[in-house]
Formats: C-alpha cells, structure tokens, sequence
C-alpha cells in the first residue's frame, strides 16, 4: 500500500528539519507581507519584438505537517514537511507555455524519480483548442486534478489514495491532451488524452505499446453550478505483466455547488479494482462542505470551517466487510491568500476485510501551508 507520506533517513533528520523550519519562517513573513508572492521577469526582448510577449513565472510551496493518531504501527505524533515544491512558468504570447516543477521534499526519499512533478509544454491554437504534452496529471476527477492550494482539506483521502494512486486510474503520467474551454454564459470544458500508464518517469513496461486513454468534460449552466464526469481506460500487455486484465476501466462523476460564501462540492469514482483476482468493481463517494468568513477589523484575513466525509469500497461484492468510512471536520485561518493554519481531524472506521489497507484511526493534524 502506497503510503502519502515521505520517508526521511534518520541520518538527516535535524539537517532537514532546521532548513524546513527556515524555509518556512521566511516564506510565511514574505507571504504575511504580500497578496500574493509570485516573482514574474520579463526576459529581454528581441530586435523588434515586444518585451512583454515573454515572461518566467517563479512560484513555491511549503507545506508543514503535525499529525497525532493513534493507528497501529504508525508513530503516536509527528512532524514532517509535506512539501516543498518550485515551479517555473515559461510564457510567450499568451500561446506557448512551458511548465516545470521539483519536489525539494523528496530529496532524502527512496524514489528519486518522483522529485520531478510537472514537465510540459502546452500550446494554445485558441479558447476552444489547446494541446499539452509532457508530464502532467490526467485528466481524471475533480478532488485529483484541483492544486492542492485550493483545497481546504489537508490530505485528498483514503478514496482518492486507493482509486487514483494504487489503481493507477489518474495522477501524473507523461502523454498528450487536447483540451479546452468553449461557450461563455454556458461554458463546457472538455480534456482528452493518451498516457503511458506507469505514472512518474517510469519507463514503459508494456511491449505491446498499450497505453492508457483519460478523459473529462465540465459544464457550467450557470454561475452556481458545475456538473462533470471522467473516464480512465487502462490497458496492459499480459504477456509481460502478471495477474493483470487486458484493460481496466473506471468512471467518475463531479458536482460542484456555489452560494455566496458557500461551496459544496461532491464527487462518486465506479471501477475495476484489477488489483484483486476476482476484478470485482469498487467505488468511493466523498461530499465536501466548506464556508469562509470574512474576519471583521482584519485586511484579507479569514476562517473557514469545513467537513468532508468519504465512503471507500474497494470490493462492491463484499460491501458488508470492505466499507472504509473517513470523516474530516476542520477550520482553516487564511492570511492574504498565501499562508493557511489548517487544523483538521481524521477519523477512518474500517471494515474486517480492507484494515491491512486504511486500519481504524483517530487523529488531528495540523499545517501550516504557503503559497508563493
């Protein structure tokens, strides 16, 4: 079982977490000073050419994380970076872009290959057509593919670890998309794309060539309402693999509701969970609840309280033993859009048959998260 967090090696522990601490008090004061940090250059122009038609976009990420539980064979409390991310934008003309970003948190971790997130270059033929290729996150699920920075829970869940990362259904992959936005007062969004299915800068073990197809649409009838779905067709080279099907599929639908200060968004994911050798199908719903609160007398700070909670069955078949419920109730305090105190519980109830996957638990954890 994938588990969310980085391993550390003991040998450089203190080193790491002095320069976390670090990290995190300069860009917590620069965040505290600024709406918002991002640095943006303008490159020099060339002969004839508008200088304002290139531009680097430096951004970052410093996430901390305190976490108490009492799960089995996990530490009763402790303290890790979460993450610590760079990112570099390149844009020319508003058509071409160029996007990558680093994990600097996973430095000290036995898969080097995940220190590389984003890789891609997207190009922008107009509002209704653009194409992307690199290593990017396929488009599939609302909770997966939205930043970590504009959303209010600390971690995406136990549905969304088991779906997503352990099935392989979404995440980063390297492929090609064309995607999208076309209407205005009715605006539908649409991502299509062709992926190799190993994720993060894995070479492709498949000799056959079989690939993964993701896809998604949005619609927006109005201002107050997103209605969606997405689709991830895998496919495997049996030849090669062991104990896998020809090809795995999974299907999810999304829900997003907006009044005023209010948001609500609502997600159900239906697939094959291959990973068993009877294949049985499993499904994980989540609805997530959230209101921000202006703070009175306060420039641009705000509380926001929350709950989510989660249904994960990884065998339908089986429901009775294999439910795994997940309940998050938390509040955030937010300083200038760049700098949130998250304090979140987390709760898991499991079934007999899924404890070796998310075992029964009962903790807080608490982060503070920048965004430059």
């Amino acid at each position: 079982m994938c588990s969310e967090a980085h391993t550390i090696k003991t040998s450089s522990k203190s080193t790491r977490s002095f320069v976390a601490a670090a990290m995190l008090l300069a860009m917590t004061l620069v965040s505290l000073s600024s709406p918002r940090a991002d640095v943006t250059f303008l490159l020099e122009k060339e002969k004839g050419e508008d200088k304002s038609s290139h531009e680097l976009e430096l951004s970052g990420r410093l996430y901390t994380l305190f976490w108490y539980r009492d799960e089995i064979e996990k530490p009763k409390n402790e303290i890790q970076v979460e993450m610590a991310r760079i990112q570099l934008k390149w844009k020319y003309k508003k058509r071409l872009q160029t996007e990558v970003s680093v994990d600097l948190d996973g430095i000290y971790d036995d898969s080097p290959h995940q220190l590389l997130r984003d890789a891609f270059v997207s190009y922008r033929f107009f509002r209704e057509l653009r194409l992307r290729f690199g290593q990017f996150k396929r488009p599939f699920t609302w909770l997966e593919t939205t930043s970590r920075e504009a959303l209010p829970v600390i971690r995406r869940g136990a549905g969304n670890e088991f779906m997503i990362r352990d099935l392989g259904y979404g995440s980063r992959d390297v492929g090609v998309e064309l995607f999208g936005l076309v209407g205005h007062d009715f605006e539908v969004e649409y991502a299509l794309g062709v992926f190799g299915g190993e994720g993060i800068r894995l070479d492709e073990q498949d000799l056959n060539g079989a690939k993964d197809v993701s896809g998604r649409i949005r619609v927006k009838p109005v201002d107050w309402l997103r209605v969606g779905g997405s689709f991830t067709v895998k496919m495997f080279d049996t030849g090669v693999r062991a104990n896998v099907p020809d090809l795995a599929w999974a299907a999810a639908g999304e829900l997003r509701l907006k009044f005023g200060d209010f948001r609500f968004q609502g997600e159900f994911i239906w697939g094959e969970n291959w990973s068993l050798a009877s294949r049985p199908d499993g499904f994980d719903v989540l609805g997530l609840a959230r209101y921000t609160w202006d703070i009175p007398g306060t420039k641009e700070m705000k509380l926001q309280p929350m709950f989510r909670l989660g249904l994960l069955v990884p065998d339908q078949g089986r429901m009775g033993e294999s439910k795994i419920w997940t309940y998050t109730p938390g509040v955030n305090w937010i300083v200038n859009k760049a700098f949130r105190l998250m304090v979140q519980g987390h709760i898991v109830r499991s079934g007999a048959r899924t404890q070796f996957l998310f075992p029964d638990s009962t903790g807080v954890m608490v982060q503070g998260a920048v965004d430059l």
